[in-house]
Order: structure tokens, then sequence, then C-alpha cells
């Protein structure tokens, strides 16, 4: 708003200043002002120069043809190959760009002559869906299936782009990550979007058809994750749900949990604190702190990712109000782990890229390449029963097998 502002005045205020000397005076605010804020938003979004060139490489992976990878033998394949490219990024550009407000249902879109679905992205957007099919979030190989993770994605996300965050976070943590896809409508729309269901302004904006979407899956996942639990011959348990969100994911995901918390009812309600946990990065919501409500929540950040500012970093959330008077709520219930040196907002190349090595306070580490922390909720008892064992081997090994059996059976 500042830089509109600013700009707003540059452009009626300076051509009526004839005196020379008086736009010099004028104009150096405004360049004082504008030019810092730019510089802040776009190293805050895209990271420092020096990154720029793994941005524009992944840029290029999320962009190719999947089905044939590019080989060294085979010019024309690989020139076919660059020009679908190039028609795959003139679409997404075009999506990025160009405001679209209407959606095809899968009955509409079926009943579309196949000769004129190709030109359907021109007038039409992609629709807000729950994707968990092969065909629609790619080959996740994974030998978990007692866990459900779900992938709710930001501004300007194709679901091109989208099933490539899905297939990265499969390769990271080795699960099947499902997607809930809230599409682009442009950067326009989308942030106007984000302010409405961040702070309730521009009343006449409809909410993301994702938050009811991601509100109805959860409710029937934690309702399944309870019901399979309390049987104890069910082989098909769900022990864990995780929920993944980035940017306009973060408000969409706090949302659908808030109305899931007060219209699930008391059985809902413990099942979210006894299976759910969620992992923000760059959260930009109005309510940062979901801790209460679940079994786990972390907020990841960078400090310089502009957009966490808006949300998990912001310094002084009590006058921070919505259109209702309510105050931002981040009452640090959530565990926060914050890189002070990184900068930019991108899943991929700003979090996931780096995620080895860095954000060393996150739980997330601990699911890397499939592997699954301990129950904390059952750690100490693990431990004392352990050291238990191994003092009584010392004295009585009968005594010492009989309380393994018997801590086996209480954790």
């Amino acid at each position: 708003m500042i830089v509109i502002a600013a700009s707003f005045i540059g452009a009626f205020i300076l051509p009526i200043v004839s005196n020379p000397y008086g736009r010099v005076i004028v104009g150096m605010p405004l360049t004082l002002l504008i030019v810092p804020i730019l510089l802040v938003l776009v190293v805050g979004v895209i990271g420092m120069p020096i990154n720029w060139p793994f941005l524009f490489v992944n840029s290029v992976k999320s962009l190719w043809p999947k089905k044939n990878q590019p080989t060294s033998n085979g010019s024309c394949n690989f020139v076919s190959q660059f020009f679908a490219m190039c028609t795959i990024a003139g679409i997404t550009l075009y999506r990025l760009f160009v405001p679209q407000f209407f959606a095809l249902t899968d009955k509409e879109y079926q009943k579309i002559p196949s000769n004129l679905k190709g030109l359907l992205w021109i007038f039409y957007k992609e629709p807000s869906k729950w994707y968990d099919g092969e065909g629609d979030i790619g080959p996740q190989p994974t030998s978990i299936t007692d866990e459900v993770w779900i992938y709710v994605n930001g501004v300007a996300t194709t679901k091109q782009l989208g099933r490539q965050h899905c297939e990265a976070l499969n390769q990271k943590f080795g699960r099947k990550v499902l997607f809930c896809h809230n599409p682009t409508q442009s950067f326009f729309v989308d942030l106007l979007k984000c302010v409405h269901d961040k702070v309730g302004l521009f009343w006449n904006i409809k909410s993301e058809d994702s938050i009811c979407i991601l509100k109805d899956n959860l409710k029937q996942i934690l309702l399944d994750a309870a019901a399979t639990n309390n049987k104890k011959e069910n082989n098909n348990k769900i022990k864990r749900i995780v929920v993944i969100c980035h940017s306009q994911g973060t408000i969409i995901t706090s949302n659908a949990l808030k109305q899931l918390a007060d219209e699930g009812g008391l059985e809902i309600q413990q099942a979210m604190k006894d299976y759910l946990e969620t992992y923000a990065f760059a959260n930009c919501a109005h309510d940062v702190s979901w801790g209460p409500h679940l079994k786990y929540q972390e907020n990841i950040s960078n400090y310089g990712d502009v957009v966490a500012w808006l949300g998990d970093l912001f310094p002084f959330p009590k006058f921070w109000t919505n259109a209702e008077g309510k105050a931002m709520r981040n009452d640090q219930t959530q565990i926060t782990v914050r890189e002070r040196w990184f900068f930019g907002h991108l899943l991929m190349s700003h979090y996931l890229d780096v995620f080895d090595g860095n954000f060393k306070g996150s739980r997330l580490h601990q699911y890397k390449g499939g592997k699954s922390p301990l129950n904390y909720k059952n750690d100490y008892f693990v431990f004392v029963g352990r050291c238990v064992c191994v003092f009584c081997v010392c004295f009585n090994w009968k005594l010492s097998v009989r309380l393994r059996v018997s801590v086996k059976e209480i954790i």
C-alpha cells in the first residue's frame, strides 16, 4: 500500500512541479521510500541474487515435460520437449498474470468436446480439488501405510507445480503426500483472497473453496483414524496425520482447522489432539497459533521471508486486528523454527532444497528418509522401561524378561 501511495503521489504531483529543484525535493523522499521497499519485496520473495540461477534451474525442472525427460541422444526429442516446455511456461504465465474467475466441475469438463479441451485454460481456472491418485500427484513410492500426509499450497501454484511439490516431499520424507490444491487465479486475485481470508476485508470476494475441501477431508480422515484405532485387531490403523502448508496455504489451513474445531464436536476435537500434526512454512495466517487444538504444531520461517513477517514473525500481534476487531493470535503454543540469515519465500528454492543441514530444531528432520520419531507421549515410559530392564539383567535374568514383556504390553 505504501508503494502504491508513493507511486500515485509521484505520478500526479511531480509533473505539476515545474521547478527542477522542487522536483528533486519532492522526488528524493519518494525514491528513498520506494527503492528500499521494492528491494525488500524482491529479496524477501525470490531471495538473494546469488540464488537466482538455482531458482531458474528449479523453474525449468518444474516446467519440463514429465513423461519424457531430456536424453543425451536424439536432438529432435530434446527440441520437441523444449518447445513443449515453452508452451507450458506460456500457459503458466498466462494463469499467473491474467485473472480467471470461472471453473468447471468434472462433469462439465467431460461434456466438453475433446478438440476444445486444450483451450480451456484461456477461460477457466483450474478447479479447487483434493488429489490422491497417482495420475494427479505422481508416483510416490512408500512403505508407510499408517500415516496420512497432506500438502496445501500457496499463491501462484498451478496443478503441475503443486504435483512437483508433492513429489519433492515424498522424496525427502518417504511418505505418500496427498494434495489439497488451491488453484491460482493470477497474482492479483490470489493476494486479494489472502487479504479476505486473513483479515476479512473485501467482503464481496468469495472465500477459497479449498478451505471447505480441506476441512471436509480432514474430518473424514480423523474419524477414520479414531474408528480404526478403537479396533484392536485392525491392521489399517492410522497413527499420524500430517498437514504441510505454505504461504496462502497456512491461511487456508488456519481457517479450516478453526471451522473443524468449532463444528466437529468433542469427537473431532479429541481426534485432532490425538493424531493431527501441522508444519507451516512462512505462516502468514491471522491465527498463527493452532497448538491448543492439535497434537503438534510447528512454524518454519526464514527471517528474510517478507511473507512470514505478516504472521509468524510479526512483532506486535496484539496491534493487528481483523475486520471483526480480533487481534492476531500468537500465543507461542507452537514450536517455532527460524533461520536468521536465509532470504526468500519460495517453498522449493528457499525451504525444501536447503532443508538438510538447516532448520535444525524442526521435528521434520526425524521423518527424513521414511524414519519416524518415537511417540513423544510414550518416550518417558520407553526410557524408564529400558533402564529397568538393563538394571535387572545384572541380578535376575527371568525378572528382566518378565519386565520387558510387561513394558511392551503397556507401550
